[in-house]
């Protein structure tokens, strides 16, 4: 219903649109068309004889061409052509006026006198006959100007060239020549030489030539317009002028021209605002207008030419307001053309109606007639505009009382007799200002315009366009529920389907208009339901309808009889044995239906019921023939109770009766996960056969009224909410009480209920890198079996887990179960047999999914048939978890499993054996699932400490000094972990490890190591420095972030699953600061010493910068010691290079003592000075262990070959 009504009233709009493109259906009486038109100057060309001569043929069609950088309004004359002669002037103080606006006074200025005139010769500069041709187009120029004498026209000269060079003026004969034949052409035509143009005869040079001498003449055009302008002072503004009309004296008898010329100059005020982009002014000058001479109607007699003026002025406006919206003026819905071209056509109504009631009685004798027509004929010719025609040029003088009266009558006469469109005229205008408040999004407005169009459509007798307008506004304010628009409109339509003989117009609008919403007066009801059956077939005499309830004037006797034995035609026909189909969706009327399932959803085994409630507002009497109801998606299915297979009384509706009427089926299991809506519901009526008028057979008309209940293709149709059609919709004749349950018009069709439990077994928290195990118990209650079982488990997406990473995985270490037919038995492999290179990755023995959007999920487990009425099954799966979350588990089950289904005992015949027909048994495919929550930990917490070989703890470090890294592994869960396997793999760029020979024993530091939870367990590294590095988190200008210095590798278990493949957890180590010092220092010494023997001790130093380093080295006596060697040196080290200083030790005393203090500073640059004592600290013992001497005790002095051997570095930056 909804694409028909739109598509005629598409249609409807698209054939007033057209009407309106035709604009001899618009009456635009005394208005010149040169006011309209944009003006453009006029060129005359002469000398041009385009019929025998092939070159001025081309020359001419070269200039007719359009330039828009030069518009020009070319024409064509004879040389001999008549111009008008001016008239001489006058003393206007003594002249009495005939008239304001003479009629040809535009036109002659725009399409009579030239701006230019050109005279075109064939004269070539090198012709040997020169003399004669310049005589001959001296004499053409004479004879244009004494044709244009008195005017102040502009000449030029065009000569004809036998070759496409232009003469110009320089040294030579040839030149010379031309130049001086140039100057006696312009001195002997009395020209300027600007005003002299040559033009060549070939033909691809011409079109160059004419577009330059064509832009030459349009600026020859605008100079005298300007001097034309600057003469005629009284019309150079419009305002002015308009200022002027208004001051004169206005009487009947000069009435109408003084309104033709106000609106003439109303026009081009209003015109040129627009130009000037001044909407706001143009529209009050038009108010301004349109209230100056709103009530200036002249004579009453002719009251309504008064009108014609009126409705002129508003489209002309409204012309106006178009042209410069479509020019880029905005407009708002407020203000726009659509107005003005509505109160147009409104004065056209009025117009028709001032004729009907003035021109209702006038004679009729051919010899009046002939006298009204002479006083009429020369109306055209008249030489002002908006005079009479029986007194022209005598407007301000008194009128001849008998003249005025029979002319008067003459034009009542023309009114009545001519043949007004009236109609044609209004539905244009209507059509043009629908169009505009369609545009301004103004619909109710244009649905008002509808009705008017309408009544037009109506006053032409063409029925069919104003049913179908009737019905297209019917539908917009039905579905706007302005039901007290809807009721005239709903008698129009009766009227209008009357007269067109249209029977399922007829019918349709009949149906509604007997529903509830309409106030049908309580006598009128049965009267109405008569006509209706009438139509129907039941005890119709032959003749169809009589309509008397409805006011259906305006037909003769003729046109009653015509429409009469249409209606007999119409009932005669026997194509009525196709059903007529009525949609009934948007309607409230002489049948109600509601439709629904009982429940929201049903399984597959279950049956689905629909129920149809259909209620009579009938005050009399009614039967249906039989109710169906459709439903959709898939194969659409129809369900039909008829009064053949039913019982016929539950078809028989009373006064205000309603009845229920229930479907039943089964659904298909294709049918399983979709949604069935309630398509469409269908009431069947057929009326009883009977015999016509005159023997006739008349045939019963098969009437389907059809509710469309799809969401879908119902959208827009603006349907009663249900709350409001069925507000009073009481059931108690079919055995319900109160109001209608709730109604579901979709109902899902469901999986048979699953009775499959699904148990989860897991022990949280997870513990984030591990294989956690989760055990999926299933226990089948259905009293069958349930084959082709699928387990599914994978991250609950719903519930916004998606952005996880986890990778999962079926099977365990002693269990064997197929997988998509593939066997999983190679789960018993442990880490310890994989290579270190691949430790870090899952086991192969391991099927695992990893995706980071959606669900993630293992591929479906097969686990094949699991008996019923208890049978159970066992998985075990383990999930890796990468993220600290909590997440939710969804282990879900599918199988299939054979369904025995129901029939209710209490249910019709009918109906019971429509459902036997469907299978007893049904395959169901069911689906069950748990949900396992559950949260990821940490297992183990790291920390990396960088200390020094003194075992202190260092912020920073020095470029080639070892130091130790100290790590601590702390086990944070709640479950006891078992650390399998360290790993510090350090970046070899940046720092260097152990030696080979102490990597396995360092390496078995913390190995399968049990921690509780809280415990802690430690180890140290051996790692050296290798280049300076400035710590960095982000990258900068600066340089790129500080990489990590090395990664910390855990292999862990959970003390409770030891046989799972080990979690692996990879620490990347911050790196600390590392930097460099200008100097290294070595101490060669002895490990100990003994009591009064020599030690030998040397001091090496090395230069570590680019340039010189000058040192002061100061060794300080001690107590415990006499040394000899040098005390105080000064020293120049050389960039990279090294020396040494020997010093030999007596020992005094026994046991640990201290050595001689070592000083060094630099003289030069003292900040290195506490760079310096940072690095003796470091690198210098302090103390030496002194054993007593024993009696075996070699005396001989230890030698610096057995030292130990102590390098630092330090860097210049440490102070």
């Amino acid at each position: 219903m909804s694409e028909m009504v739109a598509d005629d009233g598409l249609e409807i709009h698209a054939r007033i649109s057209d009407a309106f493109s035709d604009k001899s259906t618009i009456h635009l009486a005394e208005f010149p068309k040169e006011l309209k038109s944009q003006p453009i100057a006029l060129v005359t060309f002469h000398g041009l004889n385009v019929s025998q001569n092939p070159v001025h043929n081309v020359i001419w069609n070269a200039f007719a061409q359009t330039n828009d950088a030069a518009p020009v309004n070319c024409v064509l004359r004879p040389s001999e052509y008549l111009y008008p002669v001016p008239k001489p002037k006058q003393n206007y103080e003594r002249l009495v006026p005939h008239g304001i606006w003479k009629r040809n006074w535009v036109k002659k200025h725009l399409e009579d006198i030239p701006a230019v005139a050109v005279i075109f010769c064939d004269l070539d500069f090198r012709a040997s006959n020169w003399p004669e041709r310049r005589d001959t187009c001296v004499s053409m120029v004479h004879c244009l100007k004494v044709a244009l004498t008195g005017r102040e026209t502009r000449i030029a000269v065009v000569l004809i060239q036998q070759t496409a060079s232009i003469p110009v003026t320089g040294v030579g004969s040839e030149d010379a020549l031309t130049t001086e034949r140039v100057a006696t052409l312009c001195s002997l035509c009395n020209v300027s030489h600007k005003s002299l143009f040559v033009v060549p005869q070939d033909k691809d040079h011409v079109k160059e030539y004419a577009a330059r001498i064509q832009a030459a003449l349009f600026e020859m055009s605008q100079a005298y317009y300007q001097v034309a302008a600057r003469n005629v002072k009284a019309h150079r503004l419009y305002q002015q002028a308009y200022g002027n009309l208004l001051k004169l004296r206005l009487v009947d008898a000069n009435c109408h021209e003084i309104k033709t010329v106000a609106g003439f100059l109303n026009y081009k005020c209003c015109q040129l605002l627009f130009k000037s982009n001044l909407p706001r002014d143009a529209i009050l000058q038009f108010k301004k207008h349109v209230e100056m001479f709103s009530r200036k109607v002249g004579p009453l007699a002719i009251a309504f030419q008064h009108q014609t003026w009126m409705s002129q002025q508003f489209q002309l406006f409204a012309e106006l307001f178009e042209q410069a919206i479509r020019n880029g003026l905005p407009a708002v819905q407020t203000q726009h053309p659509g107005f003005y071209y509505q109160s147009a056509a409104h004065h056209v109504a009025v117009r028709r109606k001032e004729a009907r009631k003035l021109c209702s009685a006038l004679p009729v004798d051919e010899e009046t007639v002939a006298g009204m027509n002479l006083l009429l004929d020369p109306e055209e010719t008249m030489p002002y505009w908006g005079q009479r025609p029986w007194r022209a040029g005598r407007s301000l003088l008194d009128p001849d009382p008998a003249t005025e009266i029979a002319g008067f009558n003459a034009m009542q006469h023309r009114e009545a007799t001519v043949g007004v469109k009236y109609s044609e005229q209004i539905i244009a205008l209507l059509a043009a200002a629908m169009t505009q408040f369609k545009s301004y999004l103004s619909s109710r407005m244009k649905r008002h315009l509808m009705v008017q169009t309408a009544e037009e459509f109506a006053a032409l007798s063409d029925w069919p366009k104003s049913l179908a307008t009737v019905n297209h506004v019917i539908w917009d304010y039905r579905r706007e529920k302005w039901w007290s628009l809807v009721s005239p409109l709903l008698r129009r339509a009766i009227a209008f389907s009357y007269r067109t003989a249209s029977r399922a117009d007829f019918i349709r609008a009949l149906i509604e208009f007997l529903g509830p919403k309409f106030s049908t007066e309580h006598k009128k009801r049965p009267d109405v339901v008569d006509e209706l059956h009438k139509c129907l077939g039941d005890a119709m005499d032959g003749r169809g309808p009589k309509l008397k309830l409805f006011d259906c004037g305006g037909l003769n006797e003729v046109e009653e009889r015509a429409v009469a034995n249409s209606w007999v035609e119409v009932m005669g026909k026997a194509c009525w044995d196709a059903p007529v189909v009525l949609d009934m969706t948007p309607i409230s009327g002489l049948w109600e239906v509601r439709s629904h399932f009982e429940k929201s959803s049903y399984a597959l085994d279950d049956m689905v019921r629909v129920l149809v409630h259909v209620r009579l507002h009938s005050p009399k009497p009614a039967n249906l023939e039989s109710v169906s109801v459709s439903l959709t998606p898939g194969a659409d299915r129809t369900l039909t109770k008829s009064r053949e297979n039913e019982d016929a009384a539950n078809f028989s509706f009373s006064s205000g009766e309603s009845r229920t009427f229930a479907f039943a089926f089964f659904a298909e299991p294709g049918e399983v996960g979709q949604v069935l809506r309630l398509k469409e519901v269908k009431l069947r009526i057929v009326g009883k056969t009977s015999i016509g008028h005159s023997g006739m057979t008349g045939y019963p008309a098969i009437v389907d009224l059809t509710w469309n209940l799809d969401p879908e293709s119902s959208q827009g149709l603006g349907v009663a909410s249900e709350r409001d059609v069925f507000e009073s919709f009481r059931f108690s004749n079919s055995g319900l009480e109160g109001h209608c349950p709730t109604s579901f018009k979709l109902a899902a069709i469901t999986p048979h209920e699953a009775q499959l439990t699904v148990i989860a077994e897991h022990s949280a928290p997870a513990l984030l890198g591990e294989w956690y195990p989760i055990v999926i118990k299933i226990v089948n209650d259905e009293p069958c079996d349930a084959t082709s079982a699928m387990l599914t488990f994978g991250i609950d997406a719903a519930e916004g887990f998606s952005d996880l990473s986890v990778r999962m995985s079926i099977g365990h270490p002693k269990l064997e179960i197929t997988s998509m037919g593939k066997e999983q038995s190679e789960l018993d492999l442990s880490l310890e047999d994989r290579d270190d290179k691949n430790e870090e990755e899952t086991p192969e023995a391991v099927s695992d999914t990893n995706a980071e959007l959606g669900l993630t999920h293992v591929e479906p487990f097969a686990l094949g048939t699991i008996p019923g009425n208890g049978g159970t099954c066992e998985v075990k799966i383990f999930a890796k978890l990468s993220k600290i979350d909590e997440i939710k588990f969804l282990a879900q089950v599918t199988y299939d499993v054979k369904c025995r289904r129901n029939i209710p005992a209490v249910l019709p015949s009918q109906d019971r054996r429509n459902l036997l027909q469907q299978p007893a048994i049904v395959d169901c495919s069911c689906t069950t699932s748990a949900v396992v929550k559950t949260r990821a930990v940490k297992a183990l917490e790291t920390t990396m400490t960088p200390i020094s070989l003194k075992m202190e703890s260092v912020s920073k470090l020095f470029v080639n000094e070892p130091c130790l890294l100290l790590l601590n592994v702390v086990n944070t869960c709640p479950w006891d972990v078992i650390v399998k396997r360290t790993k510090l793999n350090l970046d070899l760029a940046l720092f260097e490890g152990e030696s080979e020979d102490i990597v396995e024993e360092e390496d078995e530091q913390i190995r399968n190591l049990v921690l509780a939870p809280g415990e802690k367990a430690s180890e140290c590294r051996y790692a050296v420095p290798l280049k300076p590095i400035t710590p960095r988190a982000f990258a900068s200008s600066d340089g790129p972030a500080t990489p990590a210095m090395a990664s910390y590798i855990v292999h862990w278990n959970r003390a409770s699953e030891e046989n799972v493949p080990s979690g692996v957890m990879i620490v990347p180590l911050p790196c600390p600061a590392v930097i460099e010092c200008p100097l290294w220092l070595k101490l060669l010494s002895p490990s100990h010493g003994y009591l009064r023997s020599s030690i030998s001790i040397a001091y090496m130093f090395k230069n570590r910068l680019d340039s010189v380093l000058d040192l002061s080295i100061t060794v300080e006596a001690s107590d415990a010691f006499m040394f000899s060697g040098q005390s105080q040196v000064k020293m120049r080290l050389m960039p990279k290079d090294e020396t040494k200083l020997h010093y030999n030790l007596f020992s005094l005393l026994a046991g640990e003592v201290a050595l001689p203090k070592l000083k060094v500073e630099c003289p030069g640059i003292p900040a290195y000075n506490p760079v310096f004592e940072a690095l003796l600290y470091r690198s210098i013992p302090s103390k030496i262990f002194v054993m007593p001497k024993g009696k075996s005790t070699s005396e001989s002095g230890l030698t610096p070959d057995s030292d130990r051997k102590v390098s630092c570095l330090i860097d210049s930056s440490a102070s």
